[in-house]
């Protein structure tokens, strides 16, 4: 399973345990629900990192929940060195991210 797989995954479940339709989620995340839709679909592979985040304060997940990136893909050794670099930065950066400095930031954006 690849990234994009997990975070398609999740999407989809999630969204429907909520009941949420894809409109709902889109409007919550400050997105489209056609983007929305081409996530769930494994159409579009990378969401920003506002959407991961906005995801993950959705969803009360944390990054690594949300990627899993412990448990990437089976066949990680086959992939070319490009995608093993970038698979490595997208794992530092994820499990770098502090959500609830990132939480504050967004509490005091909004009051301003």
């Amino acid at each position: 399973m690849t990234i994009e797989d997990k975070i398609q995954n999740v999407i989809l479940t999630k969204r429907k345990e909520l009941g949420w339709t894809r409109e709902q989620l889109g409007a919550r995340l400050g997105v489209s629900s056609s983007y929305i839709y081409r996530l769930e679909r494994g159409d579009r592979n990378n969401p920003s990192t506002k959407v991961l985040l906005g995801l993950c304060e959705l969803f009360n997940l944390s990054p690594n929940e949300i990627t899993d990136v412990d448990n990437l893909h089976e066949n990680y050794y086959l992939m070319d060195k490009r995608k093993i670099e970038e698979y490595n930065q997208l794992k530092e950066f994820i499990l770098g991210i502090d959500v609830d400095k990132i939480k504050k930031l967004q509490d005091l954006l909004k009051s301003k």
